[in-house]
């Protein structure tokens, strides 16, 4: 190995442990104490109470609607993000060159259990277009997982690490606790918090290890996350961020008040790409104010009626194919036969 591939390792070992230590110092010194008192908190107390949590979070959720002021990349906008039982809204009015080449100005997605809607805009001034929709199941969760980014990060951050609930991690079959502690600051006026590292042993998962810190006080919400997703022994991405938030609200859960998320490639233990930067800042807010209108495209200038034109399902486009294609077989056999009774008929007379 060369002298500069040991020195690459070396350094990015330095930074890797530097991150978490960083991350963690904040976090843990984002309570008010300056100095705090660790102890042990059990895996089975912990799971019992972030099951509680979960389901403050899956009922606060119910009906929310958020403004926020978002920074990726180069690319500054506002998001309006809206979420009401099992659907999502999410409006994006970008202050310059969106990521598509500057060819939007505005996009909205539309996610429900009965179908999945897209409009975009090249013009503040003109009306939204239909880009795409949906019935299909396949295609509803693959939207959901497409617009994790906009969702999980901003306004699910509190239940998130990232693009991944915090949940659905727990109930993977691979996820080990490595070691969990509570931190209980020494003033009065602090609050304690819950570190917990963990690794991921699962070929499906590109999640392997990874470091979280609970805030038990704000329904166990993400105060900051550090995890590693490896695609390959040498290739792999770096995660982490460190959110803010405001105290719990009359639905039981917090809502984000600003966070900092950050993404870094590695290959070979170099930097492979430039790091990719997330922001958020919460403008406003508002809880249970949402109805089933927020969710149709006549909200947006269109027409309903592609929400309940559904096309025919994929069986019923076969079994009418097949139908069609006997029925035009039988008819061209009945024509050969007719055509060869007239002929022999013909030779008959002659």
């Amino acid at each position: 190995m060369s002298v500069n591939k040991v020195n690459s390792a070396l350094m990015h070992s330095i930074f890797v442990i530097l991150t978490v230590a960083i991350f963690s110092k904040t976090v843990l010194g984002q309570t008010n104490g300056n100095a705090n008192s660790r102890s042990m908190i059990s895996e089975r107390e912990f799971r019992n109470q972030y099951a509680s949590a979960v389901k403050k979070f899956k009922s606060g959720y119910q009906n929310v609607e958020c403004h926020f002021d978002c920074f990726y990349k180069e690319y500054k906008f506002q998001a309006h993000l809206l979420a009401k039982e099992d659907s999502v809204v999410g409006i994006m009015n970008y202050a310059k060159a969106t990521p598509l080449q500057g060819q939007y100005c505005s996009k909205i997605f539309c996610i429900t259990p009965n179908y999945v809607f897209n409009l975009d805009k090249t013009n503040p001034d003109e009306p939204y277009l239909l880009s795409s929709i949906s019935h299909a199941q396949k295609q509803i969760v693959r939207a959901r997982a497409i617009t994790a980014r906009d969702l999980d990060i901003y306004l699910f951050a509190a239940s998130s690490m990232f693009e991944v609930s915090v949940e659905t991690m727990l109930e993977m079959p691979s996820f080990k606790i490595e070691k969990i502690e509570r931190y209980t600051p020494t003033e009065d006026e602090a609050e304690e918090v819950v570190s917990l590292d963990f690794t991921m042993n699962d070929d499906t998962w590109i999640l392997t290890k990874g470091h979280l810190v609970f805030a038990p006080y704000l329904n166990w919400a993400v105060l900051e996350y550090n995890c590693r997703c490896d695609f390959t022994k040498n290739n792999y991405v770096i995660y982490s961020g460190i959110n803010n938030f405001t105290p719990l609200q009359k639905n039981g859960v917090p809502i984000l008040k600003d966070g900092e998320h950050k993404e870094i490639h590695y290959e070979d233990g170099m930097i492979l790409s430039p790091t990719y930067k997330y922001s958020a800042k919460l403008i406003n807010f508002s809880l249970g104010n949402l109805d089933d209108s927020d969710f149709l495209l006549s909200n947006y200038g269109l027409s309903d009626a592609p929400l309940t034109s559904h096309p025919l399902p994929m069986r019923n486009t076969i079994q009418w194919f097949l139908i069609g294609n006997g029925i035009l077989l039988a008819l061209i056999v009945i024509y050969v036969m007719i055509q060869r009774f007239r002929t022999d008929k013909i030779q008959e007379n002659l």
